[in-house]
């Protein structure tokens, strides 16, 4: 675990896609655990589902037919998050035998097709439990149970990260009054986003009533409609797939040619990679 840990540290940069599938896990990747993929091959599962939603006449009726239709098309995106379980976990685990920590040599060795076997069967029933906790969550009305999986997963970083910060205090490489500052930009960002999430616009409805004896008369309600309906899928959707392009590039060894400046333009914070990053999010809200 900590030859892993270790690995990741010094090679953390070179691996944005595993990074946010560690966040994403909690830091269960770092640790090869059970639960290693966390949610996120359930996410992947339900954005090949959306897509093929639009692309596949069958699944745009289905789409049609409400709830009914609605717990099909997840029906299938679970069928689909084993199938992705099986082939990442395989990936993975072929990935971490391969490893040269070089001290003290490789992570994981002598592995042979029953520790394959193992580790795709323990893995794949890690993210299946997951799904099937985040699905109990959904049903007894506390929240999106996917959502609140993630929440918990990245929260659970949160004392080290105040740790980390306090000991930064103390030896003066962070200004008191800039960890101050970044404290209140983080209430106040957790503030708006809430009040992104619950706000709602009241569209008035006005349809006749009859009264008994007076004939009708007009009655009018409201009908809410959420600001953000889709919540924050739109947002883990377009990271995913902004993560892909980069990644295979990083694996590129020719750094000098057309693809590494490709790469480098899609590498998060450069300017191309923000309005990529933003149409698909409106493209993901859209669908």
């Amino acid at each position: 675990v900590s030859a892993l840990s270790e690995y990741f540290l010094k090679h953390a940069a070179g691996h944005e896609l595993l990074s946010l599938i560690d966040l994403f896990a909690g830091g269960a990747l770092k640790r090869f655990t059970i639960f290693a993929l966390g949610i996120m091959p359930y996410i992947s599962a339900a954005i090949i589902m959306e897509l093929l939603t639009v692309v596949i006449p069958r699944l745009q009726e289905l789409k049609k037919e409400g709830e009914h239709g609605r717990r099909k098309i997840n029906q299938y995106a679970r069928y689909g998050t084993v199938l992705l379980c099986i082939i990442q976990s395989y990936g993975l685990t072929w990935w971490m035998s391969q490893i040269d920590a070089s001290q003290p040599g490789v992570i994981i060795g002598g592995v042979d097709w029953s520790f394959r076997l193992m580790a795709i069967l323990s893995i794949t029933t890690g993210t299946m439990i997951l799904l099937w906790i985040g699905e109990l969550i959904t049903e007894r009305g506390i929240g999106n149970g996917v959502s609140l999986l993630i929440f918990a997963g990245i929260v659970v970083r949160a004392p080290e990260g105040i740790v980390l910060t306090i000991n930064s205090i103390k030896t003066g490489k962070i200004n008191p009054v800039t960890a101050i500052l970044l404290v209140v930009l983080f209430f106040g960002v957790v503030a708006f986003s809430i009040m992104i999430t619950e706000a709602a616009r009241n569209v008035p409805v006005e349809h006749a009533k009859s009264i008994r004896g007076m004939g009708y008369k007009k009655a009018t309600q409201v009908l809410p409609l959420k600001i953000n309906p889709s919540g924050v899928m739109p947002i883990i959707f377009a990271s995913s797939v902004m993560l892909f392009p980069s990644q295979v590039l990083s694996w590129i060894k020719d750094k000098s040619g057309v693809l590494a400046t490709i790469g480098a333009l899609l590498s998060p914070g450069q300017p191309i990679y923000i309005i990529v990053y933003a149409l698909l999010i409106v493209l993901f809200s859209y669908y």
